[in-house]
């Protein structure tokens, strides 16, 4: 469904974005909450997801992951909408399960709520079911 296709992301917030030499996305965020955008994504219905992300952080922090429910009549996020997980210095590893039956096209990662540097190795978006 998404597998590391930087090129497609939208990053927002005070931010620098690079890809490096091993291929992997660098974030540098001189202010708080950097956001990465997905593009539209199509969910199936009654389908369950994994979000596997693997990351290199320069601070501790929080990463969220926000989405969509397909019967919301606007796009908007929300704090209810979102699953939280915490981010040490150095290496993390993410697996996100998303259980919704009805996911909305709208996602977005935070991957740090702070200033700091975050480089993605992994990114992807599976269906499970």
């Amino acid at each position: 469904m998404f597998a590391n296709d930087w090129d497609k992301l939208s990053i927002k917030g005070t931010v620098h974005r690079s890809v490096n030499d091993s291929g992997d996305l660098f974030v540098k965020s001189a202010g708080d909450d950097p956001r990465i955008n997905f593009p539209l994504l199509s969910f199936k219905a009654n389908t369950r997801y994994l979000i596997d992300i693997q990351m290199t952080s320069s601070v501790e922090s929080r990463l969220q992951i926000y989405y969509t429910e397909s019967t919301q009549k606007t796009r908007a996020l929300s704090e209810k909408n979102s699953l939280r997980f915490p981010v040490k210095k150095g290496e993390n590893t993410v697996h996100a399960f998303i259980g919704v039956n009805n996911l909305g096209r709208v996602m977005r990662l935070d991957p740090i709520a702070t200033a700091g540097e975050v480089t993605i190795k992994r990114l992807k978006i599976i269906a499970l079911d």
